[in-house]
Formats: structure tokens, C-alpha cells, sequence
């Protein structure tokens, strides 16, 4: 697959689509997965060692993977039926990454998780997605707008950018209401989240 891309004279150029992207989706979940484990471990108050939570990424992202196309699934397989249901079903698979690495729970073990920790608070997590997903778009948009009318290689740059500067935030955002809901639901401890960092990272 390719997309053309127009030059003086007439000339089209092919820009390669395809491996680029897919490799570039890859880097993005591995990067949202190790800040993911980060940002836990400092609500846990450890010092998370820079090294060590690479390391984990490249162990865990055959994993994260699996869990990311399976949610992916689920929210297409409800969207196709009706609007609704995949965006229900959506909010309620949102923190499947999260019991993945924080909880080294795998696959549909992680998806049934999330699907368990959001029952009974989906306006709430609902509210939290779409704030920090609007947030996040406006901050994108901030940085990208300006170069619109640019290359697609300048496109591209400030696209990388402004997901270096939102990726953190996402990964608060996702951490904060994972352990929003197990403190609701469980009576979270520091502790406990200690001792589940430690088992995951097994």
C-alpha cells in the first residue's frame, strides 16, 4: 500500500506505507507500555531504574501486542453491530494495558480485568477517557496545525513530537484510573501495588 504525493510538474511520488507504520504502532505501544510500568512505580514511590523498565517493554511487548489487537477486535466487532456497543465495550477493555503490566496478567486475563474493574463505574471511566483524550488532542493539534501545509516528511516530525510530549500524560491518565477503580473496588494499598509490580516484573 502506498499514497502519492504530489510534486511540481505533475510528477507523483509513491510514499511507502505499510512496514513503516506498523513498526512505528509497535514502537508507540512499546513506549506507552515501559512509561506505563514507570509511572506506576513512582505512585508506588520507587525509583524507577530507566534501564530496567526498557528491558521489561522489550520483554512484554509480544504481550502488549496481543492484548492491543484483541481490544482493538472487540471494539470493531461492536462498532459494527451499533455505535454503542463498541464504544461501551471500548471504556470497558480501557485499562486491559494496565493489568497487563502492572498485574502481569496476559491476554484475555487482562481484558477480562479491565472489563471487571470498570463494571459498576463506566460514567467514570468514561469521564476520565474522553477528558484525557481531549486534553491530549488539543495538545496534538497545537503542535501539528502549524504544519499542515508542509511536507509530509515535516508532517510527520511534528506528528512524532507532539507524541513524544502527550505519550507521558496518556500513560498518567491510564495508571491514575486503573488504580482509581482497584481503590475503589479492592481498598488498594501501596503495598499491594508493591508486591504486584514485583510479581509482574517476574
Amino acid at each position: 500500500m502506498s499514497e502519492t504525493i504530489g510534486q511540481p510538474g505533475g510528477t507523483a511520488l509513491p510514499r511507502p506505507l505499510g512496514v513503516g507504520e506498523i513498526l512505528s504502532t509497535a514502537f508507540q505501544l512499546y513506549r506507552r507500555h515501559w512509561r506505563t510500568r514507570a509511572v506506576a512505580a513512582e505512585v508506588a514511590g520507587e525509583d524507577p531504574n530507566v534501564e530496567q523498565s526498557y528491558r521489561f517493554g522489550f520483554h512484554r511487548l509480544g504481550s502488549v501486542l496481543l492484548v492491543s489487537v484483541l481490544v482493538g477486535l472487540a471494539i470493531i466487532g461492536g462498532l459494527i453491530l451499533f455505535i454503542i456497543p463498541g464504544i461501551y465495550i471500548g471504556i470497558r477493555l480501557c485499562v486491559s494495558i494496565e493489568a497487563l503490566v502492572i498485574e502481569g496478567r496476559r491476554g484475555t486475563e487482562a481484558m477480562g480485568r479491565s472489563w471487571g474493574l470498570v463494571g459498576g463505574h463506566w460514567w467514570h471511566a468514561f469521564g476520565a477517557v474522553v477528558v484525557g483524550g481531549l486534553l491530549t488532542g488539543i495538545v496534538n493539534a497545537v503542535i501539528t496545525a502549524p504544519f499542515g501545509d508542509t511536507s509530509w516528511f515535516v508532517q510527520a516530525v511534528a506528528a512524532a513530537v507532539a507524541t513524544v510530549v502527550t505519550l507521558p500524560y496518556s500513560a498518567l491518565v491510564g495508571v491514575l484510573l486503573y488504580l482509581d477503580l482497584r481503590a475503589r473496588k479492592e481498598r488498594l494499598t501501596m503495598e499491594t501495588l508493591k508486591t504486584d509490580l514485583r510479581a509482574s516484573a517476574a
